[in-house]
């Protein structure tokens, strides 16, 4: 029972960031500006990784590397989460957003070979539901290591 609320964010991010991007391609399909100069939603499709980073031709090296890094990435998550106490619930809450995340842009590129992005705040790189769940869930992780008192050696 205490991996179950984990595992309950991990299926509201995924259920969440592929019912955006759905409604994102059916809906406006391009641009819509919601907060003139501070929020739209401008539709693109994204090859590398958090940031476009990687992107670059289709297959090839630079996809086996992203799929390397992806699956390391989310192993590694799915371990620190593992090791995590249940006392821990922010820290537990922010690894499942992260993995929630990352599981959800990895599907996206199973299925369609591209992640689809569709969220720009200003000049920042555009991004989707499970970018955004990745970066809630890092802040979390951070905010919870940074609050906890430091182990004295003796």
């Amino acid at each position: 029972m205490r991996r179950l609320g984990p595992l309950l964010i991990i299926g509201c991010v995924l259920g969440l960031d592929h019912w955006s991007k759905h409604a994102a391609e059916r809906i406006f399909g391009g641009v819509a500006t919601v907060v003139p100069g501070l929020f739209s939603l401008r539709l693109v499709y994204n090859r590398g990784m958090l940031f476009s980073l990687g992107e670059g031709p289709d297959g090839g090296i630079g996809a086996l590397l992203i799929w390397l890094l992806w699956t390391a990435a989310v192993g590694l998550l799915c371990l620190l989460a593992a090791r995590t106490p249940a006392k821990k619930p922010m820290r537990l809450a922010g690894f499942a957003c992260m993995i929630g995340g990352a599981l959800s842009n990895g599907l996206d590129r199973a299925l369609d070979g591209r992640v689809t992005d569709f969220l720009q705040l200003g000049p920042l790189p555009i991004l989707n539901v499970a970018d955004v769940a990745f970066l809630i869930g890092a802040a979390l992780v951070i905010t919870d290591v940074m609050r906890a008192p430091a182990h004295r050696s003796r």
